[in-house]
């Protein structure tokens, strides 16, 4: 696991995240989300925007694609960097973190920014942390007044968490599970 040093001198721009994601999520060279096929995508002026100019995509027009499209990060206001430095710090919290303290870390406790940008982010990586150590039948104990609704989103974190603890990219591993 990476020290919080290594983390902000990895990705200290939201272009070096979108990086990452294209790295990790295209590691044989980028692909339309929607079809799925590699020939005939080709890269527009805007950085890490695409075109899928196929004839059941897009078409001749085409279908305009980013790296962002299909993931948890599609459409959000929030920069790159702040998601994925929200992300490694669930990732490493020994006992993970509500998203009230999230907002305190990041945002500080008078910054005018509201709790529920964090709460936001916060669910969208508990939603893309698909884990399978534990079946939610037989669960038993008791879950600090946590819904039913959002039971299996925190019980997604805890199992990523548990299944990647020794994987030393587990941050990679973790950018890799992003679609929606």
């Amino acid at each position: 696991m990476m020290t919080f040093e290594q983390f902000d001198r990895d990705f200290p721009s939201d272009d070096a995240c979108k990086e990452y994601i294209v790295a990790k999520r295209w590691p044989d060279g980028v692909r339309c989300p929607r079809c799925n096929r590699q020939e005939k995508v080709y890269a527009l002026k805007a950085s890490f925007r695409w075109t899928c100019c196929n004839a059941d995509c897009g078409g001749r027009k085409g279908y305009r694609f980013s790296v962002t499209t299909g993931t948890i990060f599609q459409d959000t206001k929030v920069s790159l960097r702040l998601w994925f430095k929200i992300g490694y710090l669930m990732l490493t919290a020994k006992k993970g973190m509500s998203s009230l303290q999230i907002r305190r870390v990041i945002f500080g406790e008078n910054s005018g920014t509201d709790w529920r940008t964090a709460w936001y982010i916060c669910h969208r990586w508990r939603a893309a942390m698909r884990g399978d150590a534990f079946p939610l039948r037989g669960i038993v104990g008791t879950y600090h007044n946590v819904s039913a609704d959002y039971l299996p989103l925190y019980l997604n974190e805890f199992s990523f968490r548990h299944n990647n603890r020794k994987n030393p990219d587990a941050f990679g591993a973790m950018i890799t599970t992003c679609r929606k």
